[in-house]
């Protein structure tokens, strides 16, 4: 019975979820788990017996990367080991008008992260073990510059974006220095030596200048603390400390780098997953109000799934936040960015470039207290 009116207990209480619960007390137990060859198993928890296997649709394409026929021996054929799927799913009995049967009531979802094999997930419907349905599908694939999706019909939808990155060897300075290998190696601001270090840099600007940017300096975000002015057609860059670049690779190089992340198409901006990183962590579902704060009608709420922004694979501003997403279709609810700077002893926040953890949440259901939504942690 449900502890109060702002529980999920108390929502499955008043949609007769117990009649759920009774009519698949019996329902066969089953073990699922991805795998590197691109394949979320559904093992019987009884016999072992693979019962289907779940290739997500995005990722049906990175299959043939794996054959290598120069591997093959007589006993077989090779191929290259490449993370596939490496995600740990989450499941969740969840109350709704389901897009393909068309009928509203109980349903067990499972979502899929994809772990190291990209920054997505799929969400299929098991509550029959035996016929699992598709629901929806979604990837940022950062390497094409689109979101992609594909829903409960097979449809795919592609939603384009820009993105712009330079890197430290795109500067004028670190292009002289290059430059000037065989001579002195003298780290200094000269501009005659092949070792760069200085706290003034210049970059051909092929930003576009209407744009936000986000400039870092070895993983830490230090926009607000640098001076920037166009003169020339180039950007000029102030920091606030010098930083260094060795052409020949006799000491180390700093990291510098400027990224711009242009818009999403509109027809994707419900789907807005341009900074999701690989979803490394397991997500986790809970019922959120659906006006905020003050809204204590808890028949209303919506089904969310808290998805950590993943590993950014040393992708500046890439995995840094926190999302909340639709249970039920994907869509973007909100997107929580975290800073990346640098330590210190007030906030002791260190996090650069990725949140690859699960999300740990605290509800109402659990802690018997008087709140709705959910602590995340």
């Amino acid at each position: 019975q449900a502890q109060t009116k702002n529980t999920e207990s108390y929502f499955r209480q008043k949609n007769n979820y117990v009649t759920f619960a009774a009519n698949n007390f019996n329902r066969k137990d089953i073990i699922y788990g991805a795998a590197n060859n691109g394949v979320l198993h559904a093992v019987d928890a009884d016999t072992g017996e693979e019962i289907w296997g779940f290739v997500p649709p995005l990722i049906i394409p990175k299959l043939p990367r794996i054959i290598n026929p120069t591997l093959n021996q007589a006993s077989g054929g090779g191929s290259i080991p490449m993370f596939l799927l490496d995600g740990s799913p989450t499941i969740h009995d969840t109350y709704f008008k389901h897009p393909v049967t068309n009928k509203e009531g109980w349903y067990t979802l499972l979502m899929i992260p994809y772990g190291r094999a990209g920054a997505g997930f799929s969400t299929i419907d098991v509550t029959d073990p035996n016929k699992p349905l598709h629901l929806y599908s979604i990837l940022n694939d950062s390497t094409s510059q689109k979101i992609l999706r594909v829903d409960h019909q097979s449809t795919l939808f592609e939603y384009p974006y820009k993105t712009t990155r330079l890197n430290i060897k795109d500067f004028n300075q670190s292009v002289e220095a290059s430059n000037n290998l065989g001579g002195s190696n003298t780290c200094n601001a000269s501009g005659s030596t092949s070792c760069y270090l200085s706290k003034t840099w210049t970059i051909p600007n092929i930003l576009d200048t209407s744009k936000p940017y986000t400039i870092f300096a070895n993983g830490i975000d230090v926009t607000r603390t640098t001076a920037t002015a166009y003169i020339s057609g180039n950007l000029r860059i102030q920091f606030n400390k010098a930083y260094k670049f060795d052409a020949s690779g006799n000491t180390k190089s700093d990291n510098i780098s400027i990224v711009q992340v242009g818009d999403l198409a509109s027809a994707g901006a419900e789907y807005d997953y341009r900074f999701l990183g690989e979803t490394w962590g397991s997500p986790r579902v809970f019922r959120m109000p659906n006006t905020g704060a003050g809204d204590n009608d808890v028949l209303d709420d919506e089904y969310v799934a808290v998805l950590t922004g993943g590993f950014g694979n040393f992708s500046p501003s890439i995995g840094s936040n926190v999302f909340l997403v639709d249970w039920l279709t994907g869509k973007v609810k909100k997107e929580i960015k975290i800073e990346d700077k640098a330590y210190d002893n007030n906030s002791k926040n260190d996090i650069v470039n990725s949140i690859p953890s699960s999300p740990v949440l605290i509800t109402a259901d659990a802690s018997q207290a008087n709140f709705s939504g959910a602590l995340l942690y």
